[in-house]
């Protein structure tokens, strides 16, 4: 690991009356985040001049003293894995840090900081901030946690269902609900939940993985993320039996309605249908009390004429028919 330095004259560096003076440029970034990579990188930062430092051409490199890049704790990057060197290039004086995270493993991951300064005579001492994240690179390991998470959240969801008595925690009634249309909704719901949490607080972090309370902080928080997430397939489950049976008494009541409706117009149908029978019998009765009656007057005429007396001075003969030709005397 070695920087691209400008080339330096022979001889000893000039010593000005009056240092040169170093500003930060703007927009300079002091932090060097490695995430996950396990690789070599370097931070540049640049710096203005005010003033000049003199035979900058021939003597470019400027002297720089670096201390320990310590974390919270006291751990150190190794200073073989860490090089600093700054030089004059093109009006503006470079700092270059280089961390070689590559190969063996270089420190726990966290937040190392220190301060590098610029002490060559030429310049006025410049101290600079320095931040180097490490993240825990093996996100496998971490995803790991993601499915004991997600395996302790299932299995306990499937306890606070209601279960028969005398059934075991751990049964086959465990693998045959996680086939169920409800256990792969709430798998499926606490999983995206649980992944959230380990995108935001993994993924998504430059320096996780400093000591194990995060590892165990990371667990507790992704089995909480699923059982939430898996609980909301059932209340949304339980809000639709609640309303299903909030529904029920009102379509018993119209199936109730319904049948009552059906039954009194079957009562109105037979009401027709014995008045429409009284009807043709009583207009039968009627047709049959005047045909009576027709044949009573029929009989009646018959017999007044069949009595009535004979006058005098009339014979028998003279009612009869008389025979043609014959004459009256």
């Amino acid at each position: 690991m070695a920087f691209n330095k400008p080339a330096q004259s022979a001889g000893p560096v000039p010593t000005p009356v009056k240092p040169a003076k170093l500003v930060l440029a703007d927009g300079q970034i002091t932090t060097l985040p490695f995430d996950r990579g396990q690789v070599a990188k370097t931070l540049t930062i640049r710096y203005n001049i005010n003033g000049t430092i003199p035979d900058a051409q021939q003597f470019p490199n400027l002297k720089v003293d670096q201390l320990d890049f310590m974390r919270y704790d006291d751990s150190a990057l190794p200073t073989s894995r860490v090089k600093v060197a700054a030089w004059y290039q093109s009006g503006h004086v470079i700092l270059k840090v280089c961390v070689n995270r590559s190969g063996s493993k270089l420190a726990d991951p966290g937040i190392y900081q220190s301060t590098v300064s610029i002490v060559d005579p030429r310049v006025a001492p410049i101290d600079t901030q320095v931040t180097i994240t490490l993240n825990y690179p093996d996100w496998t390991r971490v995803l790991v946690l993601l499915a004991l998470a997600a395996l302790a959240g299932t299995w306990y969801i499937w306890i606070l269902r209601q279960k028969t008595e005398g059934e075991h925690a751990i049964s086959l009634g465990f693998f045959k609900w996680c086939g169920s249309m409800i256990g792969v909704l709430s798998i499926a719901a606490g999983t995206i939940a649980t992944f959230t949490i380990y995108n935001a607080t993994y993924l998504r972090s430059d320096s996780w993985g400093s000591s194990a309370q995060q590892a165990i902080a990371l667990l507790g928080a992704m089995f909480t993320a699923f059982v939430a997430g898996a609980a909301t397939v059932h209340i949304g489950a339980a809000a639709g039996e609640a309303r299903a049976a909030r529904r029920e008494p009102a379509l018993q009541k119209a199936v109730r309605l319904e049948h009552e409706s059906a039954r009194l117009q079957h009562e109105a149908t037979q009401l027709r249908q014995a008045e429409a029978a009284r009807q043709a019998e009583a207009a039968r009765q009627a047709e049959a009390a005047r045909q009576a009656e027709v044949g009573r007057a029929r009989r009646g005429r018959f017999l007044h004429r069949t009595r009535r007396p004979r006058r005098p001075g009339h014979e028998a003969g003279e009612d009869a028919p008389q025979e043609d030709g014959q004459e009256k005397r």
